[in-house]
């Protein structure tokens, strides 16, 4: 790995590899006196490529234990070796626990399910892959990182371990069954076919684009225990696809302190992109408290496809968080039965205001009754196109028109297209009579909403 990563990398200012010291804890003990030489012997064939074992014999009371803690303690000065680990060994030799304590010095699990032998295995390959790992996060000047990890315990090693990478020009990042990796981002992490649950995924700081294809048992992104770490404060695009178990994308506790940091991960979120979510009913999820305002507040693109349990798409209580967005696509979502939910508490919100919408997609949504209430209106002067197909059960498009100043409705200044079929377009509802002829120009008729 490493050395594919130098035949890839540009070093014009030279490439310098310093060894970091071992990391390990001083273990207090007394200082030695007579046992001197033993040590001085014994750490010579350590620092020797000879001997590859050391066993240290004699009767109690003579000071091995002393002699070993002296040793341990110099080894965390000595930059040649990337590891030092202390274990006590329990008598009567128990192998399947010496191998746990091994591991969970080295910040790594084995299964409890499996042999002492494969155990074995597992424990060289954790060693090796460390090894692999401290090596390229020694580099320094680097300018392309690309690294593929078999599991998020793996990849939380590096990132939390290794902080210097985050420095690189670009990086691109990919764990579990990654074949191809074809970048769309300076900083990207693609995560494919994980298990996720609770555990965090510890996302570098700078981290600008997410991608996680069939996360498993996951049930949100951000959740009461933080799934993505709340370090990642650049994020730009965000996409969750095939996820079964995914029930919605943020999930806070009103009563944790950590609620309103959590959201800060996503407050430079430009695009979230959800695809083949089954369980998904709501985009945020807040027990007990009104949604923080700065959650999605730079969010300019949301695209909703194949989320059959989603019925209402945007609350309320995101209506001051969504004064960015551009771009609303929603395609495939048989349970959709409304774009902005409405509720009989919510009479006194008459308007919704997207200043800066400029495009709204709604494909294939055999349910949708209302865009906004019955009675409701949304405000979009921004808007320049409009794409509805497929949403049979849709009369009205709650779109205010702009008055003149004789106090007639004008259209929508920006509003360059109004596709869809012209068999729904005639059995539209409008709450001004002068409607349908002022935006019949713009309208443009087709079977698809594809064609041209």
């Amino acid at each position: 790995m490493v050395k594919e990563l130098l035949d890839k990398c540009s070093f014009p200012e030279g490439l310098v590899i310093d060894r970091a010291p071992a990391h390990g804890n001083i273990i207090p003990t007394e200082n030695l006196v007579g046992e001197i030489s033993t040590k001085e012997e014994i750490w010579r064939y350590l620092m020797g490529d000879k001997v590859g074992m050391i066993g240290i014999c004699g009767i109690g009371g003579v000071g091995k234990t002393t002699i070993m803690k002296n040793l341990h303690n110099d080894l965390q000065k000595e930059t040649r070796f990337q590891k030092v680990i202390w274990v006590t060994v329990s008598h009567p030799l128990n192998v399947f626990e010496l191998q746990k304590k091994i591991a969970n010095a080295m910040g790594e699990r084995l299964r409890d399910d499996e042999e002492v032998k494969m155990r074995a295995a597992a424990l060289m390959e954790i060693m090796t892959r460390v090894r692999n790992l401290e090596e390229v996060a020694r580099l320094k000047k680097l300018e392309t990182l690309e690294c593929q990890f078999d599991g998020i315990q793996d990849f939380n090693h590096f990132v939390n371990k290794f902080k210097d990478f985050q420095s690189a020009i670009a990086y691109s990042l990919g764990v579990g069954t990654i074949r191809d990796m074809n970048r769309v981002s300076k900083y990207e992490l693609v995560i494919i076919d994980c298990e996720i649950g609770e555990e965090c995924v510890a996302l570098p700081n700078n981290l600008e684009y997410l991608w996680i294809i069939r996360g498993k048992n996951m049930r949100s992104i951000l959740k009461k225990t933080v799934v993505l770490e709340m370090e990642a404060n650049e994020l730009r695009q965000c996409l969750i696809w095939e996820s079964e178990e995914m029930e919605c994308v943020v999930d806070l506790d009103s009563s944790s302190s950590s609620s309103s940091l959590c959201c800060l991960v996503l407050d430079k979120l430009e695009l979230l992109h959800l695809l083949i979510l089954p369980k998904l009913c709501e985009l945020v999820r807040v027990e007990g408290a009104t949604t923080p305002p700065h959650i999605f507040s730079n969010l300019k693109t949301l695209i909703i496809d194949y989320c059959s349990g989603m019925r209402k798409l945007l609350p309320l209580a995101l209506h001051q968080a969504l004064q960015n967005l551009e771009e609303i696509r929603v395609w495939n979502c048989k349970q959709m039965e409304e774009i902005i939910a409405s509720s009989d508490s919510d009479a006194s919100s008459d308007k919704f205001i997207f200043p800066k919408l400029r495009i709204l997609w709604l494909i294939n949504l055999p349910q949708l009754k209302s865009i906004y209430s019955a009675k409701g209106v949304v405000v979009c002067d921004s808007i320049e196109k409009i794409v509805i197909f497929e949403c049979q059960e849709l009369k009205r498009i709650p779109v205010q028109l702009p008055l003149l100043d004789n106090g007639q409705p004008s259209h929508p200044p920006r509003l360059k297209e109004i596709k869809t079929d012209k068999e729904w377009w005639e059995s539209m509802e409008w709450d001004h009579p002068n409607a349908k002829n002022l935006l019949k120009p713009f309208s443009k008729y087709s079977r698809y909403p594809w064609e041209v």
